[in-house]
């Protein structure tokens, strides 16, 4: 999701430590290539040394995030929320359908809540990001690669993502899936709370 929709629970724990929310893949200013913005991610955590207790990826980005964490010792923990691209929509056409066609959940944003995250990529760049979230290894062939405790996280009304493929990530990372209850592809748009509760508990766990 946008920034400023996880920006209440990256306050919450800023007060606590370092917390950095990344710009969106295909936004200007990186890649829109979703493999090349995980590669580069992951060399930068490399280069300053630091320990990431816990890098978080959303829809596409939990393939970015996957990358920076297969391509770093750095990082400890990993959460994947909705990920993407489930195997019976690899296809450019396939996957633009059914993020058209929107949620199952009541409530769901629809697309012109979107219009910012357009504004902020453009037509060309989302067109690449997409067509590289197909083309890129699938995130069943990049988990094996990571060594950090990674947690699947399945929202119960997700259109992009089935059951039966987040189970087999889950079964990757030896990690039980996480169910999370009436959200969508889009949580934790409306649930900033619950999304800071659960990587809080995430983060009281040994990496």
């Amino acid at each position: 999701p946008r920034r400023d929709r996880a920006r209440p629970g990256g306050t919450r724990w800023r007060r606590a430590g370092d917390v950095q929310l990344l710009r969106a893949p295909s936004w200007r200013g990186t890649p829109a290539d979703l493999e090349r913005y995980g590669e580069r991610l992951g060399a930068a955590f490399e280069r300053e040394g630091r320990t990431v207790d816990l890098l978080a990826g959303l829809s596409v980005g939990t393939q970015a995030a996957a990358v920076a964490a297969a391509r770093s010792s750095r990082v400890a923990r990993l959460l994947i929320v909705s990920p993407t691209v489930d195997p019976a929509l690899r296809s450019v056409p396939a996957l633009l359908a059914r993020w058209v066609a929107g949620n199952r959940g009541d409530g769901e944003p629809g697309l012109l809540d979107q219009v910012g995250d357009w504004v902020q990529a453009g037509p060309t760049r989302m067109l690449v990001g997409i067509a590289s979230a197909v083309r890129m290894p699938p995130l069943e062939t990049v988990l094996p690669a990571v060594s950090a405790r990674t947690t699947v996280a399945l929202a119960e009304h997700d259109a992009l993502t089935t059951a039966a493929w987040a189970q087999v990530l889950a079964r990757i990372a030896e990690r039980p899936l996480l169910r999370l209850a009436g959200a969508s592809h889009s949580w934790p748009v409306d649930d900033q709370v619950g999304f800071a509760d659960r990587v809080d508990t995430l983060l009281e766990e040994s990496p």
